[in-house]
């Protein structure tokens, strides 16, 4: 029996095999960290699709692939894990396609083929980018899969977007990527160079053989193309060239393999990481688009978002970040700016962004903070404000061992809680007097036409749309005309008896102070809000009462029912914050009388007042527990104080 063809054929298997585990190196550059399987997985998968490719017609090999690492990878959700591979593969054939093009042309195919090969190269760049840069293509694919459930619309989202980031990002011309195309390829080379000469055919032909018409099975082309009928000892070499790979990783075994390459793989990264330059570094450092997000349902929000058109303003500041940021959290807020916990290089920051009018008062917030921390006020410290892209931000640290002020006073003793609020009160109090000056009369009336009036008509119009002229505030009979003294302009001055202003913070809730044992004071205030038209020092101790008379903070962070019965404003306030509430009427009274308590409820009420179209805006059935929470406020005010 002629045994020439036995030394080449198994020279053409071991290269095949050699360039497989090439090829998984190269894939791995491309494969995000949820989404990645042991390389021996990685193999054994590519192993497998490469065969079913060749005996298989539409590169079923290729699904198969996807499939069987998916089922082999990390912790995670499967769907998306199965969405990123399939992306990687997508980025891979597109960078074979030139150069598949290019050995098709030495070969002598002709220019018909590689002229396609480079056309779909291109037209898949090209729609990657398009993906990445423009809403109304991400819009255009969030309709076509609008028949889809929704858990399979996020993942075929999540595909397009990852497969788009890496075209923006150019993933395919770093370094390590090219050098592995063009080792792979060579490798390649000579496994067809070698199965050429165990099947008597030429390199050119056996090139052609297997790149030439990618949609094919092998062996039905071998069948196809001789005039003498099937070869079958060429159909079953070249069944042999693509099996026995698949057979041989099996054989040696999944934990010696694995070790090896796993140890060759760390081994030249680890020599890689040595001998890069140390600015270069960061490019290799960069983060699939879901692993930029620390919590899942925050990126399904980002996708779902990014994919719909809506575009809020979470997913905005989410695109003006690196790519080597990671989202940690939002943080719950009421005004139109976004707050985020970011980790950037290791370390983290709170970044708060804002566009249009609202990146102004960004702005104004950082004026303000170094204003305040020159006079010693306890301030966060603060970097910026920087403008990102149609916005501006601001970035602040996060101070460890730090707590919100809000969790202290649920979780710590009641002493320490109540101390420091006298404390922030005796200070703040301090700033004041020390900026104290007289308010014209010009500004009281701009304040309250623009803080209450104006946004008196917001509130009417969008309770007459939703619940009508008459309806019930927690079960009791009430009415839009119940609002109307908020829009009269001469009962509005007459509640306003203290005319003077000063440098005030402007939003000084609890949930803008920040306890924390770093600073002298035990506390540090973010957040603030600091241009009011009339800055009279009562709108900081009403900041405070909006906390503590209805328990602001629970309020915000309550999910409304979607349909109620006329308004319903849950009193869910803690007795921590009843208790609180007393102490700051104490103090309140203590340092501006009788009638100071009642002017700060008053302005409590224009703060909630102000506060409800931002809630209606964010979600209108919160925007409901506000417009309640409004009147049922003007109602105590008008009660206890007969006006």
């Amino acid at each position: 029996m002629d045994l020439d063809f036995a030394g080449p054929l198994a020279l053409a298997i071991v290269a095949l095999t050699v360039g497989h585990a090439v090829r998984v190196l190269r894939w791995s550059l491309l494969l995000p960290d949820r989404a990645r399987a042991s390389r021996f997985d990685l193999l054994l998968g590519l192993a497998v699709g490469y065969a079913a490719n060749a005996l298989l017609p539409f590169r079923i090999g290729e699904g198969l692939r996807a499939v069987m690492v998916t089922l082999r990878c990390g912790e995670g959700r499967k769907d998306q894990a199965f969405a990123s591979i399939v992306a990687s593969i997508l980025v891979e054939r597109m960078t074979d396609l030139p150069v598949a093009a290019a050995i098709l042309l030495v070969a002598g195919a002709g220019p018909t083929l590689p002229l396609v090969m480079v056309l779909a190269c291109t037209g898949l760049a090209g729609f990657g980018l398009v993906l990445h840069r423009s809403a109304g293509a991400r819009r255009v694919v969030w309709q076509a899969t609008l028949p889809l459930n929704h858990a399979l619309r996020l993942a075929l989202a999540h595909c397009a977007w990852e497969f788009g980031h890496a075209v923006s990002r150019r993933i395919f011309f770093r370094p390590r990527y090219l050098a592995a195309t063009l080792l792979m390829w060579a490798i390649y080379l000579v496994a067809y160079g070698a199965l050429a000469l165990a099947t008597r055919e030429s390199a050119a032909d056996t090139v052609v053989l297997f790149l030439g018409s990618p949609l094919t099975p092998l062996l039905a082309r071998v069948a196809e193309g001789s005039a003498k009928g099937p070869d079958l000892g060429q159909m079953g070499m070249i069944a042999a060239f693509a099996l026995v790979p698949v057979v041989a990783i099996l054989v040696v075994g999944a934990d010696a393999l694995r070790q090896g390459l796993t140890t060759g793989a760390r081994a030249v990264e680890a020599r890689l990481e040595r001998s890069r330059p140390p600015e270069r570094a960061a490019r290799y450092r960069l983060r699939a688009p879901r692993e930029r997000y620390r919590e899942q349902g925050a990126y399904d929000a980002f996708l779902d978002d990014l994919f719909s058109g809506r575009g809020t303003l979470a997913t905005r500041f989410s695109l003006t970040l690196s790519d080597t940021a990671v989202v940690h959290r939002f943080f719950n807020g009421g005004s139109d700016a976004v707050t985020g916990l970011i980790e950037q290089d290791g370390h983290l920051r709170i970044v708060k962004y804002a566009v249009g009018a609202a990146a102004d008062k960004l702005r104004e917030q950082v004026a303000w903070l170094d204003r305040a921390r020159a006079a010693g006020l306890s301030v966060t410290d603060c970097t910026g404000p920087e403008t990102r892209a149609d916005g501006l931000r601001y970035e602040m640290p996060l101070v460890v061992p730090a707590n919100e002020f809000y969790d202290l006073i649920h979780t710590g003793e009641a002493g320490v809680s109540t101390a420091l609020l006298r404390a922030l009160i005796d200070r703040v109090e301090a700033h004041h007097r020390a900026s104290l000056k007289p308010a014209g009369e010009s500004d009281i009336h701009a304040y309250l036409g623009a803080k209450a009036v104006a946004n008196h008509a917001i509130l009417v119009d969008f309770l007459r749309a939703r619940v009508g002229a008459a309806f019930h505030l927690n079960g009791a009979a009430a009415a839009l005309s119940d609002l109307d003294s908020l829009a009269d302009p001469a009962w509005l001055r007459a509640q306003i008896a203290r005319l003077d202003s000063a440098d005030v913070h402007g939003d000084l809730t609890i949930d803008n102070v920040i306890a924390t044992p770093t600073r002298p004071q035990g506390y540090y205030l973010i957040d603030p809000n600091p241009e009011n038209l009339f800055n009279t020092p009562l709108i900081d101790w009403a900041k405070l009462m909006q906390s503590l008379h209805l328990g602001y903070e629970t309020l915000n962070r309550l999910l409304p029912r979607a349909e109620t019965a006329g308004l319903v404003v849950p009193l869910i306030r803690s007795q921590r914050y009843a208790e609180l509430h007393g102490v700051l009427e104490a103090e309140i009274v203590a340092r501006f009388g009788p009638d100071g308590l009642r002017e700060v409820y008053f302005h409590e009420i224009v703060h909630y007042l102000r506060l409800t179209p931002y809630k209606i805006r964010q979600n209108p059935h919160k925007g409901l527990v506000f417009a309640g929470a409004t009147l049922l406020l003007l109602r105590r005010y008008r009660a206890r104080y007969a006006v």
